[in-house]
């Protein structure tokens, strides 16, 4: 399975012809026609909602809620062929921002019930009917990805990784400053190695979690072994400088290899459950700068990786992704890297699926799967208008895709279109700055303000919303942290968020004092 988060492609599209029919007949026909995976489940399209993150637990984590329910209520009424969770974390004190799902480290009845729930809601109300999605839980470690205080830590308390390797948080130039180097040093610890008893530990967690999904409901489960976290950094020469039986050489997929296996073996999580892997394809290639060169050495690791998964005769199917903190490629569809990116994916998903193609028993083009992750927010019933759009005879997708896909959010409300301008005036205000006097700033920061709209917008789903409507810049980042889970939320969930809007007050009124700045220089000249 492929996933690009901006602009979403079949992983290998065939230019080919059928009697009568056009090329987007025979795209549309396959790509709502079902697919066996090689476990035996049948998914009943090749659509399938990726997972993104939602930012809507507890803080500090938690079960699902009601906003959950919600939100993916209207992808499973949408009917994807099979629809992955956002981030459910294996261990509550390595969150990413602080409102992950996470696996109870008990799995009692009372604990078991909200996922249940979950699973519900994305199966529909006719869970056995042929059209309904497999629901997919993904199951992910952040390792030293994982920030400070909302990382689930206590302040400064250092997470697990590999090797003592800290992150190097990139920028567009080499040198991100001391404002970068100050919020580096505020976001993210130092790791610590993690020794044999934490390895065993985060074993017995991801066998948890896919015992708290089998036991709850879900088809199966997705290890998130890509985007820098926990089990890519026990994959990647740069983190994982080990030299015991998890080092490198001893095999760059030992981790993932045991916790698969381990799953397998449990009597909850055995041969039934679906399991997925979500690989990294960006990691494995030489970055400088924004840049990103290809070259056939850099697809050979991945490609061998791929390989070695298919021959444990475990896995179901294999999500291609790129980017990680370092390299955020995952969180931006903004800049020149859009097209590389996706040059990389399209390269990468057709040289594997030529290798599948190619050993027994992978022969069937089992993982020929379309991964949609920012559309499935701007349009989350693509599967139906598609469906809909091919009984009413209309297959020429290309000609009538205005139509058929909203292009971008809903940006008729009055707080969109004052949030939009008082962001074009701060662009303006910091274009006026000379470049050499500019505070830089790591491009996870950037990153994040991208992928902070895409989770107001999950939110205004989530509230009913018919089109989702989103914030533009620093505001969708107030936003996205001002928010209290359903039922309440804690009292810290509500010190969090009056400070929030403290600190959107204090945006507004200096906005206003820049203006007013503005307008006074003017008629001074």
């Amino acid at each position: 399975m492929s996933e690009e988060k901006s602009d979403e492609g079949l992983a290998v599209p065939r230019e080919q012809h059928r009697h009568g029919q056009t090329v987007d007949d025979v795209l549309l026909d396959e790509i709502l026609s079902s697919v066996k995976l090689p476990g035996g489940r049948r998914v009943p399209n090749r659509l399938v909602k990726v997972a993104m993150y939602e930012h809507l637990a507890d803080f500090y984590g938690g079960p699902p809620n009601d906003a959950h329910f919600s939100l993916y209520r209207r992808w499973a009424d949408a009917k994807w062929g099979m629809i992955i969770t956002g981030n459910v974390q294996v261990c509550k004190d390595h969150l990413s921002l602080g409102r992950d799902m996470v696996v109870p480290t008990t799995l009692s009845e009372g604990n078991i019930r909200p996922f249940r729930q979950l699973a519900t809601v994305i199966h529909g109300p006719q869970p056995q009917a042929p059209y309904a999605p497999l629901a997919i839980m993904q199951l992910s470690h952040c390792g030293r990805q994982s920030a400070n205080v909302i990382g689930g830590r206590t302040p400064f308390s250092p997470p697990l990784a590999p090797s003592a390797v800290p992150l190097q948080l990139s920028s567009k130039s080499e040198d991100i400053g001391v404002v970068g180097t100050l919020l580096h040093k505020l976001m993210f610890q130092a790791p610590v190695e993690m020794s044999r008893k934490d390895i065993d530990e985060v074993v017995r967690a991801f066998v948890r979690g896919a015992e708290l999904a089998a036991r709850s409901g879900f088809d199966g489960i997705e290890l998130h072994a890509g985007h820098g976290y926990l089990l890519s950094q026990f994959m990647s020469p740069k983190a994982n400088l080990r030299t015991d039986e998890w080092s490198m050489k001893h095999g760059d997929l030992s981790l993932l290899h045991h916790i698969v296996t381990s799953i397998r073996k449990s009597e909850d999580a055995s041969n039934h459950l679906v399991i997925g892997i979500k690989l990294n394809a960006a990691d494995y290639v030489n970055k400088k700068q924004d840049n990103v060169t290809l070259s056939e050495s850099d697809l050979e690791r991945p490609l061998l990786h791929v390989i070695e998964i298919a021959s444990w005769g475990m896995v179901d199917f294999i999500e291609v992704s790129g980017g990680d903190y370092e390299h955020p490629d995952f969180m931006n569809n903004k800049g020149p890297t859009t097209s590389q990116r996706q040059a990389l994916f399209a390269d990468f998903s057709q040289r594997a699926m030529q290798v599948l193609e190619a050993r027994d028993p992978l022969a069937q083009r089992h993982a020929d799967l379309l991964g949609i992750g920012r559309m499935s927010v701007i349009c989350p019933d693509l599967p139906k208008r598609l469906s809909d759009h091919r009984i009413r005879g209309q297959t020429d997708v290309s000609q009538s895709g205005k139509m058929l896909f909203p292009e971008s959010f809903a940006s008729n409300s009055l707080r969109f279109r004052v949030e939009t301008f008082l962001c074009s005036y701060l662009y303006f205000v910091w274009d006026l700055i000379p470049t050499p006097l500019r505070p830089r700033f790591p491009i996870l920061i950037g990153a994040g303000v991208e992928m902070a709209k895409y989770i107001v917008a999950m939110r205004s789903l989530a509230r009913g919303n018919k089109q989702p409507g989103t914030s533009e810049g620093i505001f969708a980042v107030v936003w996205m942290w001002l928010y209290i889970a359903p039922v309440g939320g804690s009292t810290l969930e509500r010190r969090v968020y009056w400070a929030v809007v403290g600190g959107m007050a204090g945006i507004y009124i200096g906005i206003a004092m820049l203006i007013a700045w503005f307008a006074i220089f003017s008629s001074s000249q």
